[in-house]
């Protein structure tokens, strides 16, 4: 099974330009790859990055990695990046890794 359920369902809007990457059950360090080449033009081109962790249930420590460096792929600060749909157990873990002093949860 792959780390992400779609790669990506980028759509534009009158207002914004928003790109969207969908996970599947486990994030993990086998998602190295695939979320790795996320970080695209689209993405760059972006103001807003939304991660869906609805199906999401386990991360690993490379999850959480990986989450961080997106934030490191994406040069422009003033681009939005949120986690939605977080499960309440990983509303517990997130924080822990200071994730929230740069992705926003939602």
């Amino acid at each position: 099974m792959s780390a992400l359920e779609s790669c990506s369902n980028d759509y534009s809007s009158a207002y914004a330009h928003v790109f969207e990457i969908t996970l599947e059950e486990h994030f993990d360090y086998r998602s190295i790859q695939q979320f790795r080449k996320l970080s695209t033009d689209k993405m760059q081109e972006s103001v807003q990055v939304l991660v869906d962790m609805r199906a999401t249930r386990y991360i690993d420590s490379s999850g959480i990695a990986l989450l961080h460096c997106l934030r490191h792929w994406i040069r422009s600060p003033e681009v939005s990046v949120e986690l939605l749909n977080c499960s309440a157990e990983l509303r517990q873990i997130l924080p822990l890794s200071k994730l929230h002093a740069s992705i926003s949860l939602r």
